[in-house]
């Protein structure tokens, strides 16, 4: 609940053009992603606690941006979606390039 107020709260803030006062960054995307990537850490801690016989990995990633192909974007996606059914990890992080970022 406390994340969705939150992103409520930056979409108002930067309907009223007073985002910046408010102290959010000036980031159209930034600022949703980040979001993103809290509720998969939230979403993924929830899976662990409920389900966790299920061995179910909940990640978000960054498929890349700028010049990259289709192809290069696809990597990361694809990396995470065949992991080893045995996997543990990643779990409720935020990977780029195959590698999870802090």
């Amino acid at each position: 609940g406390d994340l969705v107020d939150l992103m409520k709260k930056f979409v108002e803030d930067t309907k009223n053009e007073v985002h910046e006062r408010e102290g959010w960054p000036d980031s159209a995307y930034g600022v949703p992603k980040l979001g993103v990537t809290v509720l998969s850490r939230i979403l993924a801690q929830q899976l662990d606690e409920k389900r966790g016989a299920d061995r179910i990995l909940l990640n978000a990633c960054c498929p890349g941006w700028g010049s990259r192909t289709v192809e290069e974007g696809a990597e990361t996606p694809v990396y995470l979606a065949l992991l080893p059914p045995d996997a543990t990890e990643p779990q409720g992080q935020l990977v780029f390039d195959k590698v999870v970022q802090t």
